[in-house]
C-alpha cells in the first residue's frame, strides 16, 4: 500500500471539516491516541505495481492509418480514477481517491471489430479483470476532433465500460469503411455474395453470415475458435491462480506478507479508534453546550404521559 502526501493533507482537511466553527477554527486534542497510527499508516512496504492480463492481445486489424496509434497510449483522469487506453493493446484504470485499498486493474484487452453498415463502428476490449461472475469489458468509440484524446469513460453496464475517443483519424467518413482494407480475394468473395443477394440466390441471413465469415478471414473479428481457446486459457489461469495466491516462494516471502498484514491490520485498528474517540469528544461538547437535548431525551420528552394528556385535553 502506498500512501503519499496526498494522505495527509486530506487528513488536515478532514480536521478542519469536522472541527472547525463557522469563521473559526479550534484545534481540538485527542489524548492517549497511539503515536504509532501514522507510522502504520506512512510505512507500509511499497511495491511495484504490475497489471498481468489474462489473454494476449490479438494482431492488428482494420483501418491502416490505425497504425499510427500502435505503441501510444492516452489517459483520462477523473475525480475518481486514471484511465489508460493503449490502442491495440488494452485499457487499464488506477483509482486514485483515497481509499485503502484502492483498485487498479485491466478493464479490457483488444480482441477485434465492430461493424455496422460494413463500417468500423468500435474496438472491442474484452477479458479484463473478473467481476463477480464476468470479466471486464470495454467499447471504445470514435468521434472527429482536432487532436487523439480520451474525451470520456462511463460505465452503462455492470464491468461494462463506455470510452470515447477523439482522433482526426476518423474525420473522413469513407475512411472507416471496411471494403478498401479487404485483400484482393476477399473484396472478390464480398463482390460475389453481393451479386448473389442481388439476384435473390441468397438470403439477408445468408448474406451476412458469409460477411462475417469474410471479416474473420480478415482479422477483424475473432473466430469461434478462438474465442473458445481463449475462455479455456482465461479459466485455466483463474483457476491457477486461485490455488497459488496464498502460497509463497520462501518462508522470506511468507513471513514479510504476514508482517506487512500485521501493520494493515494495525492501521485500521487505529483509524476506528481515532474516529470513535473523536465522535466521542464531539458529543461531549456538544451536551455540554446550551440549550442542547439529545435525541434519546426529546424521544423521552415527546412521547411522556403529560405531554400526551396535554394533547388529548387540546
Amino acid at each position: 500500500m502506498i500512501f503519499r502526501w496526498e494522505v495527509f493533507i486530506f487528513f488536515l482537511f478532514f480536521l478542519y471539516a469536522a472541527f472547525s466553527d463557522s469563521d473559526v477554527l479550534t484545534i481540538k486534542i485527542v489524548e492517549d491516541i497511539d503515536n504509532n497510527w501514522a507510522n502504520n499508516l506512512w510505512n507500509q512496504p511499497q511495491t511495484k505495481l504490475t497489471l498481468e492480463p489474462k489473454v494476449k492481445e490479438a494482431n492488428f486489424s482494420g483501418p491502416s492509418h490505425f497504425k499510427s496509434l500502435l505503441g501510444k497510449c492516452y489517459e483520462k483522469v477523473t475525480t475518481s480514477y486514471r484511465y489508460v487506453f493503449c490502442p491495440f493493446r488494452n485499457v487499464t484504470q488506477h483509482e486514485i481517491s483515497l481509499q485503502w485499498k484502492p483498485y487498479n486493474g485491466i478493464l479490457g484487452v483488444w480482441q477485434e471489430w465492430e461493424i455496422e453498415n460494413n463500417t468500423f463502428s468500435a474496438m472491442l476490449m474484452r477479458d479484463g479483470d473478473k467481476c463477480g461472475s464476468i470479466y471486464r469489458s470495454v467499447r471504445v468509440v470514435f468521434t472527429c476532433a482536432s487532436k487523439n484524446q480520451v474525451s470520456d469513460v462511463s460505465e452503462p453496464q455492470l464491468c461494462h465500460y463506455l470510452l470515447h475517443f477523439e482522433t482526426p483519424l476518423v474525420c473522413q467518413k469513407q475512411s472507416m469503411f471496411v471494403y478498401p482494407y479487404l485483400s484482393s480475394n476477399l473484396k472478390d468473395a464480398w463482390d460475389e455474395i453481393e451479386g448473389e443477394l442481388l439476384r435473390k440466390e441468397i438470403t439477408e441471413k445468408g448474406y451476412k453470415k458469409e460477411l462475417v465469415k469474410i471479416f474473420t478471414a480478415a482479422g477483424f473479428f475473432l473466430s469461434d475458435e478462438t474465442k473458445k481457446d481463449l475462455a479455456k486459457n482465461i479459466s485455466k489461469k483463474t483457476a491457477d491462480n486461485e490455488k497459488t495466491e496464498t502460497k509463497f516462494e520462501s518462508l522470506e516471502k511468507c513471513s514479510a506478507e504476514y508482517t506487512r498484514l500485521l501493520a494493515e491490520m494495525e492501521g485500521l485498528r487505529t483509524l476506528i479508534s481515532l474516529t470513535a474517540r473523536l465522535k466521542e469528544q464531539e458529543r461531549k461538547e456538544d451536551e455540554e453546550t446550551p440549550g442542547y437535548k439529545s435525541e434519546s431525551s426529546s424521544k423521552e420528552h415527546t412521547s411522556s404521559p403529560l405531554l400526551k394528556n396535554r394533547k388529548k385535553k387540546n
